[in-house]
């Protein structure tokens, strides 16, 4: 009889990462009902909305188990005035747990009654340094990039042009950075925090297995073409992870969410346009649309604006891309679609290891 794959979760704790974790995962196994999963959750450093979200995924996936990690030890309080290097230790520090979770799943698959082999870690962003754990037990790695594949070719410009060179600093001037669609961010110009921190973690892209996107080929073509490089690990665009019924699970007894859908399906078709800031932005209280990130204005209210004026217009040529845009990311998902044969390629790929 055929063994049962298992994959081990190790996501970041945060949101904006666990949901399209599990969502990731959900579409894993509903492609193939051979794989289980296991997510480890880091529980303690958790958000409200993340702690409220979780037990609806255990209680609707059976394939799926989560396993709270036992509080691991903060880091040195000399390191608070590090915001990100503190934060990336305080995920670093999970590394013992997650071994002895890993340890007893090696252990019950090498069980002469076990059907399950354990075929991998999916590591994220911040908890890539994991892949240390899966090397000491002779498991892949791969990396699930939540973000965008241009995001991904920035990390990987960084490797290369600072390769090894965790105290060189970023130039904040000069025709290499003049980017219009893309922002740095403002801790990667801190050398001894964000950026010592980000090198860190992106030194480990070489050492994973394979490198899976929320993304979709039709969205990123050029950027994830450009990884065919023979050097990158594969990248496999799976995305978009999207889910649909988490925002039911953000306030007790989903009231809120209850009467916002109300509210949407009242309105005329295509008349409501739905801004994301992201888990790092936010709204100044006095309402105005204005994108904050820290202290930093990055996009002000006219331009806000203008964007979703350029959007709405019935007949303007934004508005036509971005619905065959999102066209094609349904297409992309379902059986032939793109990222439908990506991940049947990711899958080929955990299975005959």
């Amino acid at each position: 009889m055929m063994k049962k794959v298992e994959l081990v979760f190790v996501p970041a704790p945060g949101f904006s990462h666990l949901v399209p974790t599990i969502e990731f995962a959900k579409r894993l196994i509903h492609q193939d009902g051979r794989f289980s999963i296991t997510i480890l959750i880091m529980k303690h450093l958790l958000e409200p909305n993340s702690i409220t979200y979780l037990p609806s995924t255990a209680a609707t996936e059976p394939c799926i188990k989560l396993i709270d990690l036992p509080q691991a030890d903060p880091p040195s309080p000399d390191l608070s005035k590090y915001p990100e290097t503190y934060f990336c230790t305080s995920i670093d520090n999970y590394k013992p747990h997650v071994k002895r979770v890993v340890a007893e799943l090696v252990d019950q698959s090498l069980s002469n009654s076990s059907s399950v082999r354990i075929a991998g870690l999916v590591l994220d962003f911040f908890t890539v340094p994991m892949v240390e754990v899966g090397d000491e037990f002779g498991i892949p790695s791969y990396l699930f990039i939540t973000a965008s594949a241009a995001f991904l070719g920035l990390m990987l410009y960084l490797l290369a042009r600072y390769n090894d060179r965790v105290d060189a600093e970023l130039e904040d001037s000069g025709p290499e950075w003049a980017i219009p669609s893309f922002v740095l961010p403002k801790p990667l110009f801190i050398k001894e925090d964000g950026y010592a921190a980000t090198m860190k973690l992106v030194k480990r892209f070489k050492d994973v297995k394979g490198i899976i996107v929320n993304t979709f080929m039709e969205m990123e073509s050029y950027a994830l073409n450009s990884f065919l490089d023979g050097e990158t690990p594969p990248v496999y665009p799976v995305g978009p992870m999207v889910s649909l019924a988490s925002g039911a699970h953000l306030s007790p007894n989903g009231v809120h969410y209850k009467h916002i859908m109300t509210w949407l399906d009242d309105q005329p078709a295509s008349s409501v346009v739905f801004l994301s800031f992201g888990s790092m932005g936010s709204l100044t209280l006095e309402m105005k649309l204005e994108y904050r990130n820290g202290d930093d204005h990055l996009v002000l209210e006219d331009e806000v604006e203008k964007a979703i004026r350029c959007v709405m217009e019935g007949n303007s040529d934004v508005r036509r891309r971005v619905k065959e845009m999102g066209e094609s990311s349904r297409k992309a998902v379902i059986d032939g679609g793109s990222s439908f044969t990506s991940l049947g390629l990711l899958i080929e790929d955990m299975r005959t290891l």
